[in-house]
């Protein structure tokens, strides 16, 4: 049985606050989406035999953090940049702390289920441990999660960029490098040729989100109102980064007068740091001014329709074609591009390839998509909504497992 999640976006608690219940929801909901993968197709019960926890990028938003509002900056490579980077993670991991219990928990003692009784059905007050394996996946916002390796196999989990498995025909990874806001390196900094230069959407997590976050924090009194507002500027795509300002802003009857003022000198301010530092984008031309208009508008004091979002697709992999179910032998999970994309130019969805990223607003429990293989069957669930999203491929004759995180 595969489990895959992507984008928890938990931050270290700066400019964001973790929502631990959520963590606690869903390890029990996973767990009883693995009693529920023990019920075979004839109606027996049979717990699995194991079951493989992937966390597709993105677990941790080290990017929305004050760390960065000074001198050092996430891509620089330099010892300053490198301690701050290790104390945004060193904050983000405690608010993660109960999810990353239950992961450990299961990666070392394994996942307690019933066992099936006598008549094919689980046997109350019976517990067998399904052996799980957990590895987590660096996205674009914790690319330096690698850089915690060492600890994290102390704890019995792994981590890695790309996760395979022939046994299931699966392999799953974020994915980031498909959408043109994430895509590249960076070009090379003037002020240091040794640094890169961010992405477009580095550049705005950092330089204009995380700016304007920590302008509005330094008003203790009018925080509990603005940070809200932090928190959907952060948690949605670049391209939508206006939109959410301007739909904030209408909702907000008691928003403080200085949030305007605060949006126009971040928008201000991340302007000339992208004409200085030149952040990467995935599209033939430089789209630094048509964002910035959109930004500006979405904080004019008009209610004039802001200028429409630069927001290109994402170039995604070819799989099979879309309704062609049974050429699905090979299934790609992606945790970054939105789940939208996979949807082809008549509404359908290609059976071999899942995203879990972020369309609009996000929500306190991330997309997590069940993977069960029973006999040549693979059934795709969605753990919000298994029985609309049931799924079942043939897979033919598999290989044996194979894990590639490093």
């Amino acid at each position: 049985m595969l489990v895959v999640v992507a984008n928890w976006g938990i931050a270290d608690g700066t400019l964001l606050s973790a929502a631990r219940h959520a963590q606690v929801e869903w390890l029990g909901a996973v767990r009883r989406a693995v009693i529920r993968a023990g019920m075979r197709r004839d109606g027996r019960y049979e717990p699995p035999e194991r079951v493989d926890v992937v966390l597709a990028g993105d677990t941790f938003d080290l990017l929305t953090s004050t760390a960065w509002t000074a001198q050092a900056r996430p891509w620089q490579r330099g010892p300053r940049a490198r301690a701050a980077r290790e104390r945004v993670l060193a904050g983000a991991a405690p608010r993660a702390g109960r999810l990353l219990a239950g992961l450990r928990r299961w990666a070392r003692a394994g996942m307690a289920v019933p066992r099936a009784g006598r008549n094919g059905r689980p046997a109350a007050g019976t517990e067998a441990r399904v052996p799980v394996g957990v590895v987590l996946l660096a996205g674009d916002r914790d690319a330096w999660l690698e850089e915690a390796q060492l600890v994290a196999s102390r704890h019995g989990i792994r981590i890695g960029v790309v996760w395979a498995d022939s046994f299931r025909g699966a392999s799953v990874r974020h994915g980031h490098e498909f959408d043109p806001f994430t895509s590249g390196d960076g070009e090379s900094a003037a002020a240091c040729p040794r640094d890169r230069g961010p992405t477009l959407a580095e550049s705005l997590a950092v330089d204009l989100v995380a700016r304007f976050g920590a302008m509005l924090a330094a008003r203790p009194r009018d925080w509990p109102v603005t940070r809200p507002l932090v928190a959907a500027l952060a948690g949605t795509r670049p391209a939508e980064v206006a939109a959410a300002f301007r739909r904030w802003r209408m909702r907000a009857a008691a928003a403080p007068v200085m949030v305007e003022d605060r949006w126009r000198t971040a928008v201000d301010a991340w302007w000339r740091e992208a004409r200085r530092t030149r952040p990467t984008c995935g599209v033939e031309y430089d789209p630094v001014d048509t964002i910035a208009t959109a930004l500006a508008a979405a904080g004019a004091a008009t209610i004039a329709a802001p200028v429409a979002p630069f927001d290109p697709p994402c170039g995604l992999p070819d799989c099979c074609p879309a309704g062609d179910v049974a050429a699905a032998r090979e299934i790609l999970v992606l945790g970054h591009p939105p789940v939208t994309v996979t949807a082809g130019v008549n509404g359908a969805v290609s059976p071999s390839l899942v995203c879990l990223g972020r369309a609009g607003a996000p929500r306190s429990v991330p997309a997590t998509a069940v993977f069960t293989r029973h006999d040549e069957h693979l059934r795709h669930d969605s753990l919000h909504d298994e029985p609309d999203a049931a799924i079942v491929a043939s897979l033919g004759h598999a290989s044996s497992p194979a894990m590639e995180a490093a």
